[in-house]
């Protein structure tokens, strides 16, 4: 995955809850790629995750970490990374993904975090009162019915996103290659 940092730019990280242990892996490993990518740029990047994260990620010096269980946490750690005063923000929501109830309404799918799941409506209301609006920012989301993140990007200016799935389908990262689960 290439992570997109340019000049003066805030990364952030929200990992949701692992459903099998095969997960927390994959999070770890595309985060310590984020991490590194960001050490060479001379960039922090800020973390949310659950707290048994933390280990993993508490030796690297650009690592901000700040544990997430519920959409308020999300506000915490969102607030942290816009006291940077960045130009430029990434951010990475990367957690298992509930169905919306609806395919009129994409943005009430919802993530697994482990004190609740928020629907990406609601992630794009604290993005949106908590990182400056004259701000870029960049979403990415691979995760199962991902496709809502877009969301964001329709409802904020200086906004892209980019999804590993449309809001109606698993992630193919989700599966094994017999459809397995």
């Amino acid at each position: 995955m290439i992570w997109p940092c340019y000049g003066n730019n805030t990364s952030i990280v929200i990992l949701g809850q692992s459903i099998r242990a095969t997960d927390k892996q994959e999070y770890i490993a595309t985060t310590i790629n984020l991490i590194n990518h960001s050490y060479m740029n001379g960039q922090k990047i800020y973390i949310g995750a659950p707290r048994d994260f933390q280990v993993q990620f508490e030796k690297y010096p650009n690592v901000v970490f700040m544990p997430v269980s519920n959409k308020s946490d999300i506000s915490t750690i969102l607030d942290k990374a816009s006291s940077e005063k960045s130009k430029d923000y990434t951010m990475m929501v990367f957690a298992h993904g509930l169905t919306p109830k609806s395919e009129k309404h994409p943005e009430s799918a919802r993530i697994y975090l482990s004190d609740g799941t928020p629907k990406i409506e609601d992630i794009a209301k604290i993005i949106n009162n908590r990182l400056p609006t004259a701000s870029r920012l960049k979403v990415m989301a691979p995760f199962c019915y991902s496709g809502a993140i877009h969301h964001i990007s329709r409802t904020r200016k200086n906004t892209c996103s980019i999804a590993a799935s449309d809001f109606r389908t698993i992630s193919r990262s989700q599966i094994d290659c017999f459809g397995n689960d």
